[in-house]
């Protein structure tokens, strides 16, 4: 493995990025910037393959990261330490999923790469590949067919595409079936989830999954845009998420050019019912349901 960018020893790099998504991030992305909220996401992360989280769900504003970790540099960390095993990663359609599978298949053919675990001879389909060692990973849209492939670790981002599909009740029970009828029954013994994105409605998949009877096997790491009361990070209300990229005063901005519904669901992960604010459903970090 040669130096990577900003890193004296090699060997040290590689060693240290087999233990940590975040020291990964740092030699496959540079030049990556580790903040409060990334690190939470890390953490979040990291438990789900050490089989601590059986689902996570991930809600966070638009380009804040969280695509880049839970869909690309998850799937990759997760490959290089489990190669035998099966990973899923699905998007609201076909070409975000395979954008996410060419992100992962960069970072496992980057020079850069500290896992011995390599794309094995012939996987040239970005769609579906298979490691040396026997693993591999299927990419697909939601509510495409993934029948004859199992998964240990199943990544959903961004279900949802926009607001027209979100609004549709009939979108969203398509969802709610095809995660029921096809996500579900990939899944291996001992299988993890992880379901990230924007709250767009209330009664979204994560809201359906929320109440439903799997709400306890359930672990939310909600960080708004913009700090509330009880921040997981800590932070006095009104801070903001990433203050370097996207300050207080360019977020007041933004709030007011989408207007309530659209912020509290894009930004805040407080979707409410058109009209007005009832309903609203307020999601903090839990473990199992508590």
């Amino acid at each position: 493995m040669p130096s990577a960018p900003g890193v004296v020893s090699p060997t040290l790099a590689a060693a240290l990025a087999q233990k940590s998504l975040d020291a990964l991030a740092v030699v496959l992305v540079p030049p990556y910037e580790r903040t409060a909220h990334t690190a939470a996401l890390v953490q979040a992360l990291e438990a789900v393959e050490r089989r601590e989280v059986e689902v996570l769900v991930v809600e966070m504003p638009p380009r804040h990261g969280k695509s880049l970790h839970t869909a690309k540099l998850f799937p990759a960390w997760y490959l290089g330490r489990r190669p035998a095993e099966h990973v899923i990663v699905c998007g609201y359609g076909d070409e975000l999923a395979e954008e996410h599978s060419r992100a992962i298949r960069s970072f496992v053919q980057s020079p850069f790469w500290p896992f011995p675990m390599r794309l094995a001879p012939g996987s040239a389909s970005v769609s579906r590949w298979e490691t040396t060692e026997g693993g591999g990973l299927l990419a697909k849209g939601v509510l495409g067919g993934i029948t004859g492939f199992g998964a240990d670790l199943f990544v959903i981002d961004d279900p949802l595409k926009d607001r027209r599909d979100a609004d549709s009740a009939y979108v969203r029970d398509l969802t709610w079936s095809w995660y029921l009828d096809v996500a579900l029954t990939r899944l291996h013994a001992q299988a993890v989830q992880v379901i990230s994105g924007s709250r767009w409605h209330e009664d979204d998949l994560v809201g359906r999954l929320l109440n439903s009877p799997a709400q306890g096997r359930v672990t939310v790491l909600r960080l708004p845009a913009l700090a509330e009361a009880d921040d997981p990070l800590g932070r006095p209300w009104g801070a903001a998420l990433w203050p370097q990229r996207f300050p207080e005063a360019w977020l007041h901005d933004r709030q007011a050019q989408l207007g309530s519904r659209s912020w509290n669901a894009l930004y805040q992960q407080r979707p409410t019912p058109p009209g007005g604010a009832t309903g609203t459903i307020q999601i903090s970090i839990t473990e199992n349901g508590t």
